[in-house]
């Protein structure tokens, strides 16, 4: 499937289940703090598809830290992710979910993996 495709279906199922969020096909940052982190990433990343985790330091991030959320997968057969950090401008929206696990946060119907494990 190609990115195109990809984004498509997401927005498709976005409408049909009312989620609040949608993915621009074009993959435009409208909002100025995602240009600042996407020229800070394209800046560390250099020719390759990403930074090393080494290269994005929090001192590097501090313009955009508040706006991010960092996870970190806890198994990868199947991945399963753990919430590492929320910034405050989420966390007026969703509460702190800082080290819950992804599975656990999510409708059944979604993650599809079985039920939610214990955090």
């Amino acid at each position: 499937m190609n990115v195109l495709d990809a984004v498509t279906a997401l927005n498709q199922r976005a409408a049909r289940e009312h989620w609040y969020h949608v993915c621009d096909p074009n993959l435009t940052f409208s909002e100025p703090s995602y240009e600042k982190l996407l020229g800070l990433w394209r800046s560390k990343a250099g020719d390759r598809a990403m930074p090393r985790r080494s290269e994005m330091t929090l001192r590097d991030l501090k313009d955009v830290l508040r706006h991010l959320v960092v996870l970190e997968r806890v198994e990868k057969m199947p991945s399963h992710y753990r919430i590492r950090l929320v910034g405050t401008s989420l966390t007026s929206l969703a509460g702190d979910r800082t080290a819950k696990c992804l599975k656990s946060l999510c409708p059944p119907n979604i993650c599809r993996a079985g039920p939610a494990a214990p955090t």
